[in-house]
């Protein structure tokens, strides 16, 4: 079975990595929107009414994210579930499962980083990217492992 490292910084490796990511989104947006895109509205080009409509749901998609990593899923009660469900795949020790679990909030909060690339992909605004990647990289850093990891 594979072992993972049993050092505290391994956490915090992999949580660096996923804020990594995030910038790497930033920067291909970036390079997409002034190298191909130039002046067009985003490789589907939607209506203003479409796009208000998928920006209106990404938003509230990202604030109820935000809400389960922050608020749900550090709540003893529902840790506790996952923790029990994450029994038989990982190594079935505490710093594992914990591991497991970090992963799972980090996860739910680079799902926003990902919404707010595929919305740039669909209309070409930065801005909107942004903002959706600065919440993000925000949400990666209040949960950044400290201590024992």
């Amino acid at each position: 079975m594979f072992k993972p490292p049993q050092k505290p910084t391994s956490i915090r490796t992999l949580h660096l990595s996923f804020m990594g990511a995030v910038v790497i989104y930033g920067v291909v947006a970036y390079l997409l929107k002034s190298q191909v895109m130039l002046d067009d509205p985003g490789f589907v080009g939607l209506d203003a009414a479409t796009y208000s409509l998928l920006l209106t749901g990404a938003i509230g998609i990202s604030v109820i994210l935000a809400v389960v990593a922050l608020v749900l899923l550090p709540q003893p009660s529902w840790r506790a579930r996952i923790m029990a469900r994450l029994t038989k795949p990982v190594e079935d020790t505490p710093q594992a499962k914990a591991q497991a679990y970090h992963i799972l909030r980090v996860a739910v909060i680079e799902t926003i980083a990902v919404l707010g690339l595929t919305l740039f992909l669909l209309n070409g605004n930065l801005t909107h990217l942004w903002w959706f990647l600065g919440g993000a990289l925000a949400l990666l850093v209040v949960i950044f492992p400290t201590g024992q990891g």
